[in-house]
């Protein structure tokens, strides 16, 4: 064996000797780590124990008594297990009943002095009208006049003038039209007196009354109108029937009789006894208790005596002035004949 092989040799033995003492310092350490764990770890028994102490979770309650049994009794009965009345009955609805809606009122906002009737041409009649209302007034002084057709003012722009009659102005009312209209009567009563003042500001005793509220008629109206008090426009029907049927009416309307002065002892006027409500004799002022004592300064002392009177002067007089007494006072009626 020559010296290269030998040297071969040891070298080859040199290294199996290296491998074999790194492989036991590798299981070496590899082993002492595995213990030293192993000898970290708690024993069984601690484990265990500590386990034990660990408080298991109570198991689910389960109820002694049924539920629904419970609510059965306590609050579908009484307490005394009966079964319980039956529940009252709901209370019936309120129904409300529907908010009225009430048309505005102008009576008592404004006043009708003067109405100018057209009977042929309706819608060309005028009345004048006057707020009495405060704030209508404030922004609408004084009279005004309106036509057939036309609307008021303000708070009243949705009122307008249905019609012009010889006893009033109707006003009608949008969103009302199924409703009548509402009549404002003429003024038929004497305003406040005008105070007349002379020299140095001295009042004088004289006081100049307003003139009531007016009617002008444009034509013959058909049936007699009071104008004023005591004052009327004659119709055209109402003279026809006076003219054809005036005995039927002194007959069946009216009782009267001659009048004899208890003073003078003289036949001086026609005594009214009585009128029968309504009739057309009580349409013209005549009332129960009058005398008449004459027509147009003419004395009459009877029915027959004013008929003629009346008839032979048709042709000379439009207005006709009958003196009345009643009671100690007097009046005088005014009948217009257009």
């Amino acid at each position: 064996m020559n010296l290269s092989t030998v040297k071969a040799l040891i070298w080859v033995l040199s290294l199996a000797v290296l491998g074999y003492l790194g492989y036991f310092v590798y299981t070496w350490a590899i082993a002492g780590q595995r213990h030293e764990l192993t000898r970290t770890l708690a024993p069984r028994e601690t484990m265990k124990r500590v386990l034990d102490d660990v408080p298991e979770p109570e198991p689910p309650r389960v109820a002694l008594v049924d539920y629904e049994r419970v609510i059965a009794t306590f609050r579908e009965m009484n307490w005394t297990g009966r079964e319980a009345p039956p529940p009252p009955p709901p209370p019936e609805p309120v129904v409300q009943a529907p908010t009225e809606v009430t048309r505005p009122s102008v009576a008592n906002k404004l006043r009708v002095l003067y109405v100018e009737v057209d009977t042929d041409a309706p819608a060309d009649s005028v009345a004048v009208l006057l707020y009495t209302d405060s704030q209508l007034s404030s922004k609408k002084p004084g009279p005004f006049d309106r036509k057939v057709g036309e609307n008021l003012h303000g708070a009243l722009a949705a009122v307008r003038v249905h019609a012009v009659r010889p006893e009033g102005v109707e006003f009608a009312t949008a969103g009302f039209e199924e409703m009548e209209p509402e009549l404002v009567s003429l003024v038929d009563a004497f305003g406040p007196g005008i105070v007349m003042v002379g020299e140095g500001g001295a009042v004088l005793p004289s006081v100049t009354p307003i003139p009531p509220g007016s009617v002008r008629v444009v034509g013959r109206p058909d049936r007699t109108l009071q104008r004023r008090p005591n004052t009327f426009l004659l119709g055209s029907q109402d003279l026809e029937r006076f003219e054809e049927d005036h005995l039927a009416i002194l007959t069946n309307e009216v009782r009267h009789r001659q009048y004899r002065d208890p003073r003078t002892g003289q036949w001086s006027g026609v005594q009214v006894l009585d009128v029968a409500p309504d009739s057309i004799v009580a349409q013209h002022g005549v009332k129960t208790g009058d005398v008449i004592k004459s027509i147009n300064g003419t004395p009459v002392s009877s029915v027959s005596q004013a008929i003629s009177y009346v008839k032979n002067n048709a042709e000379l007089y439009t207005v006709w002035e009958v003196i009345v007494e009643n009671a100690g006072k007097q009046r005088t009626l005014v009948f217009e004949s257009p």
